[in-house]
């Protein structure tokens, strides 16, 4: 295929550089093809996926006792009129280097409706 590609090459060279006008149009209307093509393409890199998931973060002051932060978090694990598949919790701090902020963090699942 290359021997039959390497006849094509120099004809072709002297053809576009004879007719530079008609080279460059067919170069604009490629190029106005592909911005058509592009415009109808998803603009999403990845599709939107509703997992059902609800995910709440629980942040009290630091040295709150752990009573209070197990009935805080009670609260926001059991909130009234809605009905959770399965509960995720996790109580304590992750701290970034020395002397970074601590989180606590608490995720939680709602059935699909």
């Amino acid at each position: 295929m290359g021997h039959r590609l390497e006849g094509w090459y120099e004809p072709g060279m002297r053809w576009s550089l004879a007719r530079p006008g008609a080279v460059f149009a067919v170069a604009l209307a490629f190029t106005g093809l592909a911005v058509c093509v592009t415009l109808r393409l998803p603009r999403e890199i990845l599709p939107r996926v509703d997992e059902g998931v609800a995910v709440a973060y629980l942040k009290l002051p630091e040295g709150t006792a752990i009573e209070e932060t197990a009935r805080q978090a009670g609260r926001v694990e059991a909130p009234p009129g809605v009905g959770a598949a399965g509960i995720y919790g996790r109580m304590g701090c992750h701290r970034r280097g020395a002397g970074g902020r601590g989180r606590g963090r608490r995720g939680l699942r709602w059935p699909r409706s």
